[in-house]
């Protein structure tokens, strides 16, 4: 079933309560799942895309159509982006797989691509995508950074680069990461150690580093087999202070791995005493804690000190009675306590509401509505002068006509 465009210039009303303010820049976009999909190969994957899995990096996401000469005509700029450190493209179409075939044979494709009627759904539902092409930018910590038309993409992205750099991608920093996963498995902190390599795994496509972090996966993986066979033996001897966070770890580190499963046969037998169920859920809340808690870390190191906050205040709020919760608070602390930081914090608010401003004065102005975009416009140039988007309001400001007026 074909879902159809919105009627949005008819509704100008419904536009701004829905429309306007849907899946603007600093809100977070929906979460779907594609199954129909290729990735960078070409090769027809059987692994679900989820957006969430390239969290750390720029995310890109082309809406187009396969029989729109204006989606096609930016197919190839696509390449450019995707070869850009820390960056994820994938072009969605809203389109069938016979006519992206069509397209899609003989052309060089550096970025993923996905076809087919869940596209629709996801485009024009989720994204509120009224015509195409389209493209969304993602910042690396998953927030929908801008939206727009691809002719402004390598102005916006590269603006973007300079912004929000994509954390943890670099050479650097993911050599950081295995040393730190080798030092963890030395101290026996394998879900952590698991995490780290993961998370190079997940970014590096080919050479010494992809090796490294495949090698030291497979090596966790055979340590968390013992570790697991200990959490047993605590288990039989009644230890369960001591197995508990143990079995935790396994089935919320290792999540889709074997080793995950055999650990939740094992705590669901903890189930079994109000005592020990308490205990187990309290030390799966507390590793969850604690990974939101290393990911606020890594942002406040690239002075994402906005979004590390936010991080670290979710964890205080949702595991209050956890270890990791104690600790988040200790660093929201001594972070407000900073005043550097907190003039930081205020300047990125700044820009990020310039931008939502900027996004809803571009609606009205692609509607006509040149008295509203205008009144956006200045809003921009007059409360939040030095950001960004002051200048991009400016020259729309001077290019605005002054007449035409859809309303």
């Amino acid at each position: 079933m074909t879902i159809a465009p919105r009627m949005l210039a008819a509704l100008p009303l419904l536009l701004v309560s829905a429309g306007l303010f849907a899946q603007t820049p600093g809100e977070r976009p929906p979460a779907f799942d594609i199954k129909e999909w290729r990735n960078v190969e070409g090769d027809k994957s059987d692994k679900t895309f989820k957006l969430s899995e390239a969290h750390g990096r720029i995310v890109v996401i082309y809406f187009w159509r396969a029989n729109d000469h204006g989606s096609i005509e930016y197919l190839d700029m696509l390449n450019e982006i995707q070869r850009l450190p820390g960056t994820f493209v994938i072009a969605m179409a809203a389109s069938k797989e016979e006519d992206v075939k069509r397209v899609m044979d003989g052309r060089k494709k550096e970025y993923s691509y996905a076809w087919g009627e869940s596209i629709i759904f996801v485009a024009e539902d989720l994204f509120d995508v009224s015509h195409y092409p389209r493209v969304y930018l993602i910042d690396p910590t998953g927030v929908i950074a801008w939206r727009g038309h691809p002719g402004e993409l390598k102005e916006r992205i590269k603006d973007q680069m300079r912004r929000t750099p994509p954390f943890g991608a670099d050479r650097e920093a993911l050599n950081r990461k295995l040393a730190m996963a080798k030092k963890l498995i030395k101290q026996q902190k394998l879900g952590q150690a698991w995490t780290y390599a993961s998370e190079v795994f997940d970014v590096s496509s080919e050479g010494d580093l992809m090796k490294s972090s495949k090698d030291l996966r497979k090596q966790i993986r055979e340590a968390a087999d013992d570790w697991l066979e200990k959490a047993r033996k605590h288990v039989e001897d009644k230890e369960y202070k001591e197995a508990a966070p143990i079995l935790a770890s396994l089935k919320v580190r290792f999540e889709g791995e074997d080793v995950a499963s055999e650990a939740e046969k094992e705590i669901s037998k903890l189930y079994a005493s109000r005592e020990t169920k308490k205990l187990i859920r309290e030390e799966v809340d507390n590793v969850r804690a604690m990974i939101l808690n290393e990911g606020a870390a890594e942002l406040i190191t690239h002075k994402r000190y906005v979004e590390g906050l936010e991080k670290y205040e979710s964890v205080v709020e949702k595991y209050e009675k956890t270890k990791a919760a104690k600790a988040a608070k200790a660093e929201i602390d001594k972070l407000k306590g900073d005043s550097t930081i907190r003039k930081l914090v205020g300047g990125h608010r700044d820009e990020l509401q310039a931008d939502r401003w900027l996004d809803i004065a571009d609606r009205f102005a692609s509607l006509e509505m040149y008295p509203q975009a205008r009144e956006y416009y200045k809003r921009i140039v007059q409360e939040l002068p030095g950001t960004t988007a002051a200048d991009r309001a400016k020259d729309r400001l001077r290019s605005l006509p002054k007449s035409k007026d859809k309303t």
